[in-house]
């Protein structure tokens, strides 16, 4: 018994030693009569290629830089398409220099993801990074715009110029409404105070409410205009109404086209009291809202026609219904009017003899003409036209001051 398990126990080491030595295998060649053995080559495995996420988020951002001059091929195919670009990887590692050195490779500041665009809110320093590389860009594209002294050029040749610009930088929708809202607030704020004072030059030779109507309908900005900011575009009617009404309402075209942009455009005009304005409870307010229909009727007699009036009049009262807003200064027209029509003592269309509408009207003609030392019955009588004998202001001098042109006034 114990000779059998001996022989079982030498040939199971046997096999192990076969095993040990390429292999084990009981099938015999028929030419050489024994079992054939099979040796296994082992092989390296391939080393391990860094992803350029990877290489982004080390710790070393000048070797990441030197690794991505190496690859630009690979960083030119990432910036290409996909929904991550190398700069939103940047973004996504707090890489500063890695993102400088994208931007000034030429990667847009504008092709942002989302994930960039939350992580800029946070991240100060990357965010004003990248707010600087967008104000660059933009004045970029802006020098490119055509400029009446340039003769050298056919104007079509040099407005492609402009569009081409604008087409290498990838607006997008977001960068469109950027550079927009850059130019409205150069337009009427004529300051920004992100703005270098080097960069003013180039709106010296340009008007930028030109460049503003060029971008939105001769460029692929045009495109893009629906996807704008209701709350921005009603930002824009705000500041060209406040402008009309300095002029005396002398253009409706451009606010026109600007409520065409969204439908439901609202108005809303919310001004500094300056400590003339206290609410129902007696309490001094820093800010009053305005009713901008109240604005212009104060400019009744500056229209040039009757015609013109009841244009402005219609598109401030859609505008006033689509902003849904109380005002502390309102104008009553005879369809709205608490106390109905016999308080427009017989002027039914405008209800301008309306006591509260005059009420109204005083306190913005206040606050347009600060130095104005006429009193609220003296008003009421040179507007509605029932002159009274104490009241020594001509009138024509007092339609002069409402209609005159006063230096712009700015938010």
């Amino acid at each position: 018994m114990m000779e059998v398990s001996l022989r079982f126990a030498m040939s199971g080491l046997l096999c192990l030693l076969l095993i040990a030595t390429g292999g084990c295998s009981f099938k015999k060649d028929p030419a050489k009569g024994h079992a054939p053995v099979t040796f296994i080559e082992e092989q390296a495995l391939p080393e391990h290629v860094a992803s350029l996420d990877e290489v982004i988020a080390g710790d070393d951002e000048e070797k990441a830089i030197e690794a991505l001059v190496q690859r630009k091929d690979e960083l030119a195919a990432l910036s290409r398409g996909g929904a991550v670009s190398a700069l939103d990887l940047a973004i996504k590692h707090g890489k500063q220099k890695v993102a400088q050195f994208l931007l000034i490779s030429g990667q847009s500041p504008f092709v942002l993801n989302q994930e960039s665009r939350e992580k800029l809110t946070y991240d100060a320093a990357m965010g004003k990074l990248i707010e600087s590389a967008q104000l660059d860009g933009m004045m970029d594209i802006l020098r490119s715009y055509p400029k009446k002294m340039q003769s050298g050029l056919a104007p079509e040749t040099s407005m492609q110029r402009f569009r081409d610009r604008i087409n290498e930088y990838k607006l997008g929708y977001r960068g469109c409404e950027k550079f927009a809202n850059m130019l409205m607030e150069r337009e009427y704020l004529n300051r920004d105070p992100s703005m270098p004072g080097l960069y003013y030059e180039v709106f010296d030779q340009m008007k930028p409410r030109e460049v503003f109507n060029t971008l939105l309908k001769d460029t692929s900005c045009s495109d893009e205009t629906q996807r704008f900011s209701t709350e921005l575009i009603n930002k824009w009617v705000g500041y060209e109404y406040l402008y009309q009404f300095q002029s005396s309402f002398k253009s409706i075209d451009f606010i026109k086209s600007l409520v065409s942009m969204r439908k439901g455009a609202s108005l809303a005009v919310v001004v500094p009291s300056g400590g003339w304005h206290q609410d129902h409870l007696g309490l001094i307010s820093s800010q009053v809202k305005v009713s901008p229909l109240a604005m212009l009727m104060l400019k009744r007699d500056c229209f040039a026609n009757e015609g013109q009036r009841d244009e402005w009049v219609e598109l401030v009262r859609e505008l006033m219904q689509q902003s849904g807003e109380d005002y502390s200064h309102p104008y009553y027209m005879t369809d709205n009017n608490p106390e109905g029509e016999n308080a427009c003592q017989g002027e039914s269309k405008y209800c301008s003899h309306y006591y509260r509408n005059v009420q109204s009207l005083y306190a913005i003609f206040r606050f347009a003409n600060s130095q104005s030392k006429l009193i609220e019955t003296d008003f009421y009588s040179l507007y509605t036209g029932e002159r009274r004998e104490f009241v020594n202001v001509p009138l024509d001098k007092f339609k002069a001051e409402i209609c005159t042109e006063p230096k712009r006034r700015t938010y």
